[in-house]
């Protein structure tokens, strides 16, 4: 059958197609690639594919924001599916293989055969567009992901490319907060390594370039500098302060992290929360705060999509509240009698956060505050 890489609303259902109408969306969708027959597949799979590549990306992005990768992943394929070379497409799906890799029971043997067939969507996306620094991204982050499962001398040789592509991805946007956070990833591991084993290392590989913690240091801050919204820019200065034997500030900065309503985005997100909190935990009990990477256990992570997907959506469903008082509240404000009371635009978002918190009421529009607890 053909279908057009874009259209309308589909003949097949006059009630459009809404993945946020379930509590899990991925599940549907799941379904929809177990179904047998034609009429099913057409009525399930065609219906959402109409609208394209583009399309299919955008709700995956979407369950993977909600921490649902197995669900995201069903829609990358299926845009790579409809358009083999979508650049997007090859980079979501390279990220989602990935991240499965981080699911509590995946098998080394499973593990690094995601990883490897992330590395190889990676790489196509750098073929397709060399000029895009994500895709010397996650063509850098998936070949550190092999390196876990590869040999000592293919493992060196991939600790090199993932600092090379990190630092390309830097040369070509210098304002990509990922890259520096993965080039600083890189002098922690190299700051960490004994004297015996860069011993090793420089005798029989080669050698590595150095790296140190206060170069990681610097590049997390940076992160940070430039995105201070992401998470796990704050929890990896967090671990290098524990590194350099910092554990006043390296609690200070991951009680920020943790207590400040940062979004956990992904579920790499997730884990560098996790260890935050053992981190932290092991910091206040007077211990040094081991900053080594830990497994999650399935009940932990189990209990924590369930606590992040609630919390995103009651965020949601705040933001959308707040858009329309502010509305309501801006028309209020050029139509009322009181000119002298109009605000500048940030202050009118204080004033209306403000009224959030209290419960109160407009004094121009006369809109009644619901009280949420943030």
């Amino acid at each position: 059958m053909d279908i057009p890489s874009k259209g309308g609303p589909s003949p097949l259902s006059k009630k459009p197609f809404h993945f946020t109408d379930f509590k899990d969306p991925a599940s549907r969708f799941r379904q929809f690639l177990t179904d047998k027959t034609k009429k099913q597949r057409k009525w399930k799979v065609e219906l959402p594919r109409k609208h394209g590549a583009t399309y299919l990306v955008e709700r995956g992005y979407e369950l993977e924001t909600y921490l649902d990768t197995k669900g995201a992943l069903a829609f990358y394929e299926e845009a790579l599916d409809l358009e083999p070379n979508h650049t997007q497409a090859l980079l979501r799906c390279s990220k989602a293989l990935s991240d499965l890799t981080l699911e509590p029971g995946t098998s080394e043997a499973n593990a690094q055969a995601l990883v490897t067939r992330a590395v190889a969507l990676a790489e196509r996306a750098v073929e397709l567009n060399g000029a895009d620094p994500l895709a010397h991204l996650a063509r850098a982050i998936n070949l550190g992901r092999l390196a876990l499962y590869s040999s000592t001398k293919t493992k060196v040789d991939l600790v090199r490319a993932v600092r090379v592509g990190a630092e390309k991805a830097i040369e070509l946007n210098k304002d990509e907060d990922l890259g520096y956070h993965l080039l600083g990833r890189w002098h922690n591991e190299m700051g960490s390594l004994s004297f015996i084993v860069k011993l090793a290392i420089n005798v029989f590989y080669g050698g590595l370039e150095e790296g140190t913690h206060l170069d990681a240091k610097r590049l997390f801050e940076k992160c940070i500098v430039l995105n201070p919204k992401r998470m796990i820019h704050h929890i990896e200065l967090g671990r290098t302060y524990i590194k350099l034997n910092m554990p006043e500030k390296a609690s200070e900065v991951l009680t920020s992290a943790l207590h400040s309503g940062m979004e956990v985005e992904d579920i790499n997100a997730l884990h560098e929360k996790y260890d935050a909190e053992a981190m932290l935990a092991e910091l206040n009990r007077g211990g040094a705060g081991s900053s080594s990477w830990r497994s999650m256990t399935p009940q932990w992570l189990k209990a924590a999509r369930a606590h992040e997907q609630q919390r995103k959506r009651q965020s949601n469903t705040l933001s959308s509240k707040r858009k329309h008082d502010m509305a309501l509240h801006d028309t209020a404000m050029a139509i009322g009698s009181n000119a002298d009371a109009r605000l500048p635009s940030f202050e009118r978002e204080k004033e209306v956060d403000r009224e959030y918190a209290l419960g109160a009421t407009c004094r121009n529009c006369k809109t009644i505050r619901i009280h949420i607890t943030p």
